[in-house]
């Protein structure tokens, strides 16, 4: 359908126009647009195919999992590996600075207030939309 608009474009550019340089420069101009075009229409359905997860469990999940990691990795070194050691039983315990720790209790905090948030906002949404 494009190829047919294009066609015609063309036609009545070549009617228009009597001088051939600029007949091709037009062209040359229209034909860039519509590349452009495609490729950003082509791009931008990637991108939300990307970004909504539809492929892939780990694009749909990283948040959910990388907020465990970081859980399991903080109980391991504040409350597992101290009972652990007191026992005199052999745990791993994994060397962080004091400024690794606290960005990812920071991260933790940080998460689980923007989840909600997120959820809140939802939920009233949905109710204004609703009651309207």
């Amino acid at each position: 359908m494009e190829v047919n608009k294009l066609s015609k474009l063309i036609e009545s550019v070549d009617e228009i126009l009597g001088d051939d340089s600029e007949k091709d420069t037009l062209k040359a101009i229209v034909m860039d647009h519509l590349l452009n075009k495609k490729e950003s229409t082509a791009l931008m359905g990637l991108l939300k195919k990307v970004t909504s997860g539809e492929d892939s469990i780990l694009t749909k999940n990283w948040r959910p999992v990388t907020v465990v990691i970081v859980a399991l990795l903080l109980v391991n070194n504040y409350l597992i590996y101290p009972y652990l050691h007191m026992l005199n039983v052999g745990a791993p315990y994994f060397v962080l600075s004091d400024d690794t720790s606290q960005a990812l209790i920071g991260f933790l905090i940080a998460y689980a207030v923007g989840r909600s948030g997120e959820k809140a906002v939802t939920t009233f949404t949905a109710a204004k939309t609703k009651d309207e």
